[in-house]
């Protein structure tokens, strides 16, 4: 809005690198996935929070929803690991000066992977030592603006096709496909957000509205952090 000549250039860098790499750890290459799944202590404590009812049985005899839903969780702190392939290596070290370290950024990517209460108490997002930059408002930035890009430019018909076999990458779709997505102000408001949908499918109305209710509780404990955030950032966005 209109506070983005706020922002410190390291918090502009950081913005624009973590809008782009945050999502980097979704692509798997075969031998990866083959590693992860085979890690069986990471996927019994996976199983143990979000499907206790699967709990102790090896990938393999899961079901593959769960398995893409394991692989998916893990995808915010694969960052840095993807970044050491060559090929990335390569074209991060063509920044003209390196402002913000790549530790840095890789922290604020991992954000959007991690509960209010590790953001709270983490060492990676203390302000830096220069230009008053503030990696924990970079985080929230990023957390809020990942669940809030939420409309039908997010499910163009042409991937549909690839994600239609599995249940829950249908019902994402048909979501995303629904929804008209927010209108924002001109200024940081506390108003409420207009929000519009077309939903002919009361199933898929009442995800939306469950996703509704998730980005409300997301907000909530972003303002709670804030607490957190440099004194500029605390006290002049809202």
């Amino acid at each position: 809005g209109n506070q983005i000549t706020n922002l410190s250039p390291c918090e502009m860098e950081l913005l624009i690198l973590a809008a782009s790499l945050h999502d980097l750890g979704m692509v798997y290459e075969n031998k990866e996935k083959e590693a992860y799944l085979g890690d069986k202590q990471k996927f019994q404590q996976f199983l143990r929070k979000n499907c206790p009812e699967h709990l102790g049985c090896d990938s393999e005899q899961c079901p593959e929803n769960i398995r893409q839903w394991y692989l998916r969780s893990l995808h915010p702190f694969r960052v840095s690991s993807v970044l050491q392939n060559k090929k990335w290596t390569k074209l991060m070290s063509r920044r003209p000066r390196e402002i913000v370290s790549e530790n840095c950024i890789c922290a604020v990517c991992e954000a959007h992977g991690q509960s209010s209460e590790d953001l709270q108490t983490s060492p990676k997002l203390q302000p830096l030592p220069f230009d008053k930059t503030d990696p924990l408002f970079c985080a929230l930035l990023l957390r809020l603006a990942d669940l809030l890009d939420f409309d039908d430019t997010r499910a163009p018909e042409v991937l549909y096709k690839y994600a239609a076999k599995f249940e829950e990458s249908r019902k994402e779709f048909k979501k995303h496909r629904a929804s008209a997505g927010f209108n924002y102000p001109d200024a940081p408001s506390t108003k409420e957000l207009p929000y519009k949908a077309r939903c002919s499918d009361p199933i898929i109305e009442h995800t939306v509205r469950d996703f509704l209710d998730w980005i409300d509780y997301e907000l909530h404990n972003c303002q709670i952090l804030q607490k957190n955030c440099t004194k500029d950032w605390q006290r002049e966005f809202p």
